[in-house]
């Protein structure tokens, strides 16, 4: 996903808890046990931040990072049971940003773009800028995908695949 997240009027949203990104989650209809990983980007107490969060039987547990305001490649890749969070600015090289271990989510989820504005806040204020949104496979070798499964080798191995 190619993401800019701004303010209606200003290059950072205003509004507090304004973030927007990728949402994957596993389709059920009971709110209290909603289970997901997520991956945006925004503005949370006026500064501009990444925040990786994961979310199980809706409970949650959420890193704010620094980031830069403007436009931001953000990627959630899935290797099995492990989702890698990637990051990517405009002419610079994919970083590694987060992985989590969810062996509980199902192999069939949904996922979509995520935006969200004004918590904390009394007013919401926010832009989601999205260039595009896309899906396609790894390809990362079956051997490969064992072998990391099975802390035998480090994400490192695998970014040749996850950044294509």
């Amino acid at each position: 996903m190619l993401v800019d997240v701004t303010g209606k009027q200003t290059s950072l949203p205003t509004g507090n808890w304004s973030l927007s990104g990728i949402l994957v989650r596993e389709a059920i209809e009971d709110r209290t046990r909603e289970s997901w990983v997520s991956f945006r980007s925004g503005a949370v107490n006026g500064s501009p931040r990444f925040e990786p969060k994961t979310t199980r039987d809706s409970h949650s547990d959420l890193v704010l990072n620094d980031a830069v305001p403007g436009w931001v490649d953000l990627r959630i890749v899935r290797v099995g049971w492990r989702f890698v969070l990637l990051r990517r600015y405009p002419g610079k090289r994919w970083r590694l940003h987060w992985v989590y271990a969810r062996g509980d989510l199902p192999a069939s989820m949904q996922v979509g773009i995520d935006a969200f504005s004004g918590d904390e806040d009394t007013k919401a204020d926010l832009v989601s800028h999205v260039d595009f949104f896309r899906f396609a496979s790894t390809g990362v070798p079956a051997k490969l995908k064992r072998r990391y499964l099975d802390s035998r080798v480090g994400t490192a191995k695998l970014m040749p695949y996850l950044t294509r």
